[in-house]
């Protein structure tokens, strides 16, 4: 029996109402659903049988996981499962809902069932035992978790990790199920050190086993069946986005960027690395749409660096050069010079070096610029962003 009692203690027996009581209900329903799933969704499992006169009979059916009572009457097109609940009296005279039936009955209701649907099961003596339909089963069984699984060695259920010690390198698993090389197996539980491995046979070792299949807990594992599923579903090159920081420990990021746990047969995709991914572009001529670029062209093209100089091109379209003026001394009044202008004769300036010369009355131009506008220091170009791991499948 799944749960029982020990009603051997001369102290006589504990009750605690919540525990006991919920206690007492798994003993039985959880053996009945385990039956109940046995039979699929919408099975007769016996009774219900049509007594004449538009009457079916009760009995008993399966549905949703459960065993329900199924209450006799005139036959509808529908059915639907009716809960009913009950008062008890609580100490101070206070009622409570505390009892409840469940049982299918004719009729129509917002969630509904269509009584045709429902298919009778035959009996043990209705079906005739057939051992080579049994081995052909297990075979199919074999043949389909091969096709699920592209590797050899997978925990389909439990082998959970708890009481883990990091420093004293201990802890404990559960029992499980795995496959392995296509054979299902029930694995004990173990306690003790880690790295440990278990091998084909179904035991657990702390030494690396020399030959055979076996899964490695040091102390977590790859061979959980959703991690060996994703593995199956990614193809050798593409990626995947990773956006918490704590896995960045199942990688080497110090030397290979290789994977481990969860993530063994991915590696950090250094490619990547500091940049943002740009999308290919298959068109060859530029369509003047500002967008397109021929680098874009070719998968696996690095673009550029994180900042640009600032060449006068770059500029606005403004001119910063200014043209300096200054007077010869001596000029007497020769015509041969460039770029010269006439001053006013009534320009009263004194020039000349000593500021006593009147007989300067031309200046000339030559064309200067200003000092540096900066320092010739890159400007930033990225655009606001957010760093997460990208990682590729071996």
């Amino acid at each position: 029996m799944y749960k029982q009692f020990l009603t051997t203690e001369p102290e006589g027996f504990p009750i605690e109402l919540d525990k006991f009581l919920k206690w007492q209900q798994e003993a039985y329903s959880n053996s009945i659903d385990a039956i109940a799933s046995i039979f699929g969704n919408m099975a007769i499992l016996t009774g219900v049988v049509d007594v004449g006169g538009g009457i079916v009979s009760s009995g008993w059916i399966a549905i949703n996981g459960e065993i329900i009572y199924f209450e006799g009457g005139a036959v509808d097109e529908h059915f639907y499962i009716e809960t009913i609940t009950d008062n008890l009296i609580y100490q101070g005279g206070t009622p409570k809902p505390v009892l409840i039936t469940k049982k299918a009955v004719f009729g129509t209701a917002a969630s509904q069932y269509v009584y045709a649907d429902l298919v009778r099961v035959k009996s043990v003596n209705e079906q005739p035992f057939n051992p080579d339909s049994l081995v052909a089963s297990a075979k199919a069984l074999q043949r389909l978790a091969n096709l699920t699984f592209t590797e050899n060695t997978v925990i389909t259920k439990g082998c959970i990790i708890s009481n883990l010690n990091t420093i004293a390198s201990t802890l404990d698993i559960s029992t499980g199920e795995i496959l392995m090389n296509g054979k299902f197996m029930i694995t004990p539980a173990y306690s003790g050190s880690y790295p440990c491995y278990l091998k084909e046979n179904g035991t657990y070792d702390t030494a690396l086993p020399g030959a055979g299949l076996y899964i490695t807990f040091d102390p977590y594992t790859s061979q959980r069946k959703e991690d060996v599923l994703i593995r199956a579903t990614f193809k050798s090159g593409e990626l995947k986005y990773i956006n918490k920081a704590a896995w960045l420990s199942r990688f080497d990021v110090a030397d290979s960027g290789l994977g481990k746990w969860e993530f063994f047969g991915w590696k950090i995709c250094d490619d990547i690395r500091g940049r943002v991914p740009v999308g290919y572009d298959r068109r060859t001529l530029d369509p003047a749409d500002g967008v397109w670029d021929v680098a874009y062209n070719n998968i696996g093209n690095v673009i550029d660096s994180n900042s640009k100089h600032l060449n006068k091109a770059n500029l606005p379209a403004e001119g910063v050069g200014y043209r300096d003026r200054y007077y010869p001394e001596n000029f007497n009044g020769a015509n041969n010079i460039l770029n010269k202008e006439l001053m006013p004769l009534n320009y009263n300036i004194k020039a000349g070096s000593s500021g006593t010369d009147y007989d300067n009355i031309h200046f000339l131009y030559i064309d200067s610029t200003t000092s540096n506008l900066g320092d010739g220091v890159p400007f930033d170009i990225r655009q606001p962003s957010r760093t997460i791991l990208i990682i590729e499948r071996i």
